[in-house]
Formats: C-alpha cells, structure tokens, sequence
C-alpha cells in the first residue's frame, strides 16, 4: 500500500511538470506572433552610407504607447543611433500613438529594422549630440546650433540667413579663426522687384526664431521667419520663412527657404469689387469679369522679380581650387559625369548656371512633341569665361584652398531652372540664386484675358516658392569623388519605407489593397497610368520654378491641356500608391507635387498678424 501511494505521489509530480511545460509552451506559442509583429523591417532605397534619412512610420491603434520603446537595429541586427518623435495619436479613440518620425545614419546596408514594445529601451546614443540655444530676447536674439565640427547663429535683425558659421573639425572649443563664413549685413537673403521705376532691392529681417518639431540629438530644425523690406512706397514688406536642417556630428546644412510673392502683378486697372471666391458670401461687390476682360493692362507685367537667393561672406584665401560637375549626353538622358576642377587667382568669379526653354515662359510653355524632345536646356560653367558647357548640371560646385572649403548645391537644378550657384571672388562672397540677376526677370502678368472658369483674375499676388538646397563645410583638399558623394547625399536622397503590408495593416488610411493583390489586370491598368504620367512630366517636360511638380491632366489632339492644380488631391494618390509599392519614383513625384501644392496652388499673402507660415484659410485673406 505505501508503495502504490508513492507511485501515484511520483505519478502526480510527473503530470504537474508535464503540464507546467505545456502551459509554458502554449504561453510561449500566444507570446510568439507578438514577438515577430515586434519588429518592423525598413528598406532604404538609393542610400548614401553615412547620410541621414528622416521618415515616418505609422503604427495600429493600441500597438505603440510610447516612443520611448522604439529602436532602431542595422542590417546585422545591432542597434545605431536614432531620434524618435511622437507625431500623432489616435485620439480621442485611443491615446496610442498614430505616427512617429525616426531619424537615424545609414550604414550603407540597405536594410534595417525598427524594434518596438514595452520592454524595449534605446541605449546607443549619438557620441555627439547636438545643442541647440533659443534666445527670443529683442534686439540681439536669435538662435545658435552646434553639431560637434559645425556651429551657426542666426540672429534677430541679423542679415536674413546665417549670420555667423565657425568650422572645427577636431571638435574642440572654437576659436575665432575657425569662423568659415558670415552674414552679409541685409542682404543673407534677398527679393528684388522690377518695374518702370526700375530695381528696388530688398533689406531682410529675421523677426522670430524657432525650434521646430522634429528637433532633438540627431537632427535639429530651427525655423527662422522674416521679411523683405522695400523703398518704393507701392511695394509692401514680403515675407520669407528658411527651415535650417543640422545633424549630430555632420557639417553640413539641408536648408529650405520659401519666398513669397507680393508685388502687383500686372498693370490692369484697380477694380472696386471682389475675386469670385467671395460671390457665395456676399452679394454687394461682384466684378464686372467684361470690363476686367477688357482691361489690356491685364496682360502687361508690372512687378516683377529681378533676383533672389541667400548668400554668405567667405573666409577662404589661400590657393583657391574650384570643382564642379555637369552630365554628358542629352538633358533627358545625361548619365556620365564630366567633372570639371580648376584653380583660380585673378578671375572674378566662379560660377554654375542652369537654364532651360522660355525659362519665363507664361503657360503653356512649347512642349515636347508626340517623336521628339525639345530643346533649350542649357548648364554652363564660368570664370570670366566659359569653361564648359552641356545641357545639365550636376547641381553643385565646391570652392576651397588647401585648409578648409564650402560646397553649395541646389536640389533639382534643372527640374526648377532657371537658377544659378556662384562664388564671387571680388565680394568673397558666395550665392544661391533661386532667380539668377542676369536672367530676365520673371513677370506675371495673364498670358491672355480670356475667361476661365467664367472670370478673368490674375492670382499670382500670394504665391510662393520652396527652394532646397545643401551647404556643406569641410576640410581642405578634398578628393572631387569624395565631395560629389557627400552633395549627392541630399541632393539625390534616400527614401526609406516600410513593406507595403506595414502600411495597410496599421489602419491610418483604412482598408485597401497593396500591390501584390490577386487582379493583377487591374493592378496592371492602374501602375500604367501612374507610370504615363511621370513619364510624360519628363518627356514634354513639366519643369520650371513656378511650374515643377504639377502635371497636366488631358491630351486633347496631341497636346497637353489644363495643369491639374492638385484638383482633387493629386499629391495624396501618389501618396497612398507609394505606401502600396514602396516605390522611390512614387515618392519624389508625391514630395514634388506636394510642394507644389503647398507654394503654388494656395496664396500666402495678406495675411493677418497670427501668420506662421502656413496657409490661409480664405475667410483669413479676405478679412486681411
């Protein structure tokens, strides 16, 4: 009896362990999909080892209370430094998080993965973490940002851009000699309007500065918010809004500067009533669209924009080498570079110019033909003579001694032609031109005065234009391969992306299918017609400052008719296709158009006394 009763008692023990062990096991199987779903792999296309990506990731409802559990690992499953910043939440249904952006350096893998839940912690930092000082005190304010190599300041009533950029690459305290370059006194930034009274040049003035969202250890943005100011009576301040990029540990700016438009346009005859945005408001003022059609002065230009650009003073004397780079071959199919290098002593410039057909053209420009490509692109680079010419640029040039140089570079240089990178040996003085001096200044004025869309209106007062472009800092003697690289890094980015699944599953635009669905006839027809329209905005070609980014909508006869204005949200279906391909082409065309949308599409000014930088609501326009 006492033997059966231990027999059963072992019995017993063995039955609990075994199962305590399914129990652990079954728990384990439960825990295991969210383990896997833990992990989020990102792919970054066109990377640039070194470089930083900035994107954004969404997550579903419930699934991320904290950015403070996000990481991110590398291509062999270690984890690099990264910045993490909560966007959005899903309230008022949940207070989960929605969106967030990750910032981080690309180790030139191509792969990563970001690592989220409640038990993870980030735990690499950046061995050079970026400080950031906003002073908003009057009149000697502004702000100061130091990456480790790089420190700049833009100050308050300072000259309109950097006021004041030193340059150490060992990372020591700074010391005077290390100041690379400095602010040219009203002049960082400029406007400048034409009419018949002639040129009347423009003073900037940074009025506020600001630490923008997104900032942190790795990545910092300060928005800086000024004006133009002018002397003709007639021509009242115009603002500008410069977002400046700068990362841990790097020496170069990302910077975009957003001009805005506030001449009168034309020379029609002022009119005592409203545009027709108003007539469904009020019934008192309706413009007479016969009389205004009338008007010749409508087709007449009258202020027009004889230059703008930023630009700084250098501190680079020794023996001065320039490099530059230009694109074999035809405009639309320039591939191989031809790089150009040359030493300077008595010239009196340096310069790149990029220019294209009718380059002030008032739609619609000449196009491209159903056979053949036009022509008119043309990039040529200059002292006081023509070095070398092709039909595009690169984008970028590079002035240095054998100390220490600069590099300035502008994104789609052709796309937004007619613009122009120059150093001026004379004024030691380097320019971004957005709209060069000596190109003829762009006007506004209606092609015609025909009716559209039943009225005659010239909408050009308001419109703005964002331009991007790279500054880049570094030490002297550098190898032209190794420069190109570190310009192409913001001029051609990266696009980092989630599988497209990532996107659907997370909910934040709803239920819809990526492109892997199972009618592959209609996936089909839909990738063709995203497909025709990028290549068609290249063929005809849709560039131009003001034009870049929009595309036309119907080929009537063989031509192209009717720019689509982003009506009805063009930028969000190439959005919405980009999370459904992780297609890089989706994406530049979404950001271009995006942009366009954003400068071209809306108007900016008046505005009233709360403006930040965004756009109007129309009641805010007409009350202003």
């Amino acid at each position: 009896m006492h033997d059966m009763s231990n027999y059963f008692e072992a019995t017993r023990n063995r039955m609990k362990k075994l199962l305590t062990a399914a129990f652990v096991t079954a728990k384990l199987l439960l825990l295991l999909p969210a383990i896997l779903l833990a992990q989020i792999p990102i792919t970054v296309d066109g990377e640039h080892a070194g470089a930083p990506v900035t994107f954004g990731i969404p997550f579903p409802k419930g699934e991320l209370n904290s950015a403070a559990h996000v990481r991110v690992l590398n291509g062999a499953g270690e984890e690099i430094a990264s910045q993490i910043t909560p966007v959005t939440t899903w309230l008022p249904a949940d207070e989960s998080i929605k969106w967030i952006w990750v910032d981080f350096f690309t180790d030139g893998s191509g792969r990563y993965t970001i690592d989220y839940g409640p038990d993870v912690r980030r735990t690499v930092q950046t061995t050079s973490p970026i400080h950031f000082v906003n002073n908003q005190r009057t009149p000697r304010g502004g702000a100061e940002i130091d990456t480790g190599p790089l420190r700049f300041r833009v100050q308050h009533r300072g000259g309109g851009f950097l006021d004041q950029v030193e340059f150490n690459p060992d990372g020591d305290e700074f010391q005077e000699e290390d100041v690379i370059a400095q602010g040219i006194s009203g002049r960082g930034s400029f406007l400048d309007l034409v009419n018949e009274n002639g040129i009347d040049t423009s003073s900037a003035v940074v009025l506020q500065t600001f630490i923008e969202r997104g900032s942190g250890p790795l990545h910092a943005i300060v928005r800086v918010e000024g004006e133009y100011r002018y002397e003709q009576p007639d021509h009242p301040p115009s603002p500008f809004v410069t977002y400046i990029h700068a990362y841990a540990g790097k020496s170069y700016l990302k910077v975009f500067h957003t001009i805005t438009y506030t001449g009168t346009p034309d020379q029609s005859a002022p009119f005592d009533g409203r545009e027709h945005s108003d007539i469904a408001t009020q019934a008192e003022w309706i413009v007479d669209e016969e009389a205004r059609g009338s008007d010749p002065g409508i087709t007449v230009p009258k202020d027009m924009i004889a230059g703008a650009g930023l630009g700084l003073t250098y501190n680079i004397d020794g023996n001065r080498v320039f490099k530059t780079g230009l694109r074999k071959g035809a405009w639309w199919d320039a591939r191989e570079p031809d790089l150009v290098e040359v030493a300077v002593a008595d010239e009196s410039h340096f310069s790149v110019y990029q220019t294209g057909p009718d380059p002030n053209g008032i739609p619609p420009v000449t196009e491209s033909g159903l056979d053949e490509r036009i022509g008119g692109f043309a990039a040529r680079v200059e002292t006081d003579q023509v070095l070398r010419e092709a039909e595009r640029a690169e984008g970028w040039i590079d002035f240095s001694d054998s100390r220490r140089g600069v590099s300035i570079g502008i994104r789609n240089m052709l796309e937004e032609y007619p613009n122009q990178l120059e150093v001026d040996l004379e004024q030691n003085q380097i320019h971004v031109y957005i709209w060069p001096p000596n190109e003829t200044p762009k006007s506004f004025e209606r092609w015609n005065s025909q009716r559209d869309g039943g009225m005659v209106g010239n909408f050009a007062q308001g419109i703005t234009k964002t331009t991007e472009f790279i500054l880049n800092f570094h030490d002297g003697g550098q190898d032209i391969a190794n420069v190109r690289a570190t310009m192409n890094s913001v001029l051609d980015p990266a696009v980092a992306h989630a599988e497209p699944e990532w996107y659907r599953d997370s909910g934040v635009y709803g239920t819809y299918a990526t492109a892997d669905n199972e009618i592959p006839a209609l996936e089909r027809s839909l990738q063709y017609k995203f497909d025709y329209m990028q290549f068609n905005q290249h063929w005809a070609p849709w560039y131009g400052m003001f034009d870049y980014g929009d595309l036309k909508l119907y080929l009537r006869r063989g031509e192209w008719v009717q720019w689509g204005n982003n009506e009805p949200a063009q930028d969000f279906q190439w959005w919405m296709n980009f999370m459904r391909t992780g297609d890089r082409g989706d994406y530049l065309t979404a950001e271009a158009m995006s942009r366009h949308t954003m400068d071209i599409d809306n108007l900016h000014w008046p505005t009233g006394p709360v403006y930040r930088g965004d756009t109007n609501s129309a009641l805010d326009y007409w009350m202003s």
